[in-house]
């Protein structure tokens, strides 16, 4: 799902913005989030963006069909 939201299909969302180095459960569950259209919908909006980065490829996944 995480690759999925990082196609260019779904590009019109905005980006992916997550912190890097996350130090409480709440920013690791934002991070999580942060692939969901809502919160990608979102990002425009958020005031305190300076540790964020953006996120364009994530690493190979393997690939889950059952």
């Amino acid at each position: 799902m995480m690759q999925a939201a990082l196609s260019e299909a779904n590009a019109k969302f905005g980006p992916i913005m997550v912190d890097p180095c996350p130090q409480t459960e709440e920013v690791a569950e934002a991070n999580l989030l942060a692939f969901s259209d809502e919160a990608r919908a979102r990002n425009g909006t958020l005031e305190n963006t300076e540790n964020l980065v953006d996120i364009t490829q994530i690493p190979r996944m393997r690939q889950y069909f059952g």
